[in-house]
């Protein structure tokens, strides 16, 4: 590959020791750019062992739902987690749906 004519070709050691700074990687730089938090999480946190989904349909269920107060809020994901308990029963149960159970 060919340098364009206006920017002579240097080593690395050259550039760093001017101050250039190397940032070689382009996740990160269309990470940057569409403004996007890199987050990490810890081996073993709870959101990456088996408990996402209730997390995830509590966050939906509020950011969906607009409810005058907290009484509502909470009858609200008490039925959401029926359903989703409801899902867990046995087959004897199965002429009915989650969302019939609702």
């Amino acid at each position: 590959m060919s340098q364009p004519a206006d920017r002579p070709s240097r080593s690395n050691k050259e550039a760093s020791a001017q101050g250039q700074i190397f940032k070689a990687h382009a996740f990160g730089h269309s990470r940057v750019a569409g403004d996007i938090r890199l987050r990490t999480t810890k081996t073993g946190n709870p959101r990456i062992n088996g408990q996402i989904e209730r997390h995830a349909v509590k966050a939906a269920t509020v950011k969906r739902f607009c409810h005058v107060n907290r009484e509502e809020t909470r009858q609200h994901l008490c039925g959401f987690a029926a359903a989703r308990s409801f899902g867990r029963w046995p087959k004897t149960h199965e002429s009915l749906t989650r969302h019939g159970f609702v």
